[in-house]
């Protein structure tokens, strides 16, 4: 079957993995006045190294608002929809007052228009909420291009495919018709459901655990073109 519909990760593929939610979770723990320890804490928890880059993998490469909420509501005492509400309020408040911190890895304006000229539908899915994604793609004018968005508090997080089979269902696709392309070894387990997965080195992903689990792996998802061209032509 020919690739018909792509699905794309976020952070790390779509958008570059820049320090924003590092950033921001440090600003979160000045909102709870946390001490050192838990601080310290937390960061092993969620992924954050102590040189300040982020593991692969971890929480905050990968994970939800869910998970993140878990680790941080071990250490405040207020209520859980509390915090919460608080978190996804604080994060959404960042990501608008630091927008210059949202780039794209590439020319995705130039990847959507050929995708779509080909007819390949696009998606993403994510584990972001939804809010705060598609605040993102509006930010970057790319919001017209995605058909689907799947978003960590509407639909389980990968790899389960929850979300990949509401996209085939939305588009009458089979999911042996879908790429997924991703910075992660949880995206490349996702794409182990569809017919074809594309690491990209445009996130905290190495090469090397990427092959573990990828059909193909390359350098960023603008490279992906000439990867479904030749998979479409062996069909």
């Amino acid at each position: 079957m020919k690739i018909r519909g792509i699905i794309f990760d976020k952070d790390g593929t779509l958008m570059e993995f820049s320090d924003i939610w590092r950033c921001a979770v440090e600003e979160l723990f000045n909102e709870y006045s946390l001490s050192e320890e838990v601080k310290e804490d937390i960061r092993e928890k969620i992924g954050i190294k102590s040189d300040s880059t982020i593991r692969e993998n971890s929480i905050l490469a990968s994970g939800t608002m869910d998970e993140l909420f878990e680790v941080i509501s071990m250490y405040i005492l207020n209520s859980e929809d509390e915090i919460y509400e608080n978190m996804e309020e604080f994060f959404s408040e960042y990501l608008k007052s630091h927008s210059n911190m949202i780039k794209e890895t590439c020319d995705l304006d130039g990847l959507f228009n050929e995708l779509k000229n080909d007819g390949i539908k696009i998606g993403v899915i994510t584990a972001d909420n939804y809010r705060q994604a598609r605040f993102c793609f509006q930010i970057l004018k790319l919001e017209k291009y995605i058909e689907f968005l799947g978003s960590g508090d509407r639909y389980l997080n990968k790899p389960n495919p929850q979300a990949l089979q509401a996209f085939c269902k939305k588009f009458s696709l089979d999911m042996n018709e879908v790429a997924v392309v991703g910075d992660s070894d949880i995206d490349m387990q996702l794409g182990k459901h569809a017919g074809l997965s594309i690491g990209v080195l445009s996130g905290v992903g190495t090469e090397k655990m990427l092959l573990n689990s990828a059909d193909v792996v390359v350098k960023s998802p603008c490279d992906i073109l000439s990867v479904i061209d030749n998979y479409n032509k062996l069909r």
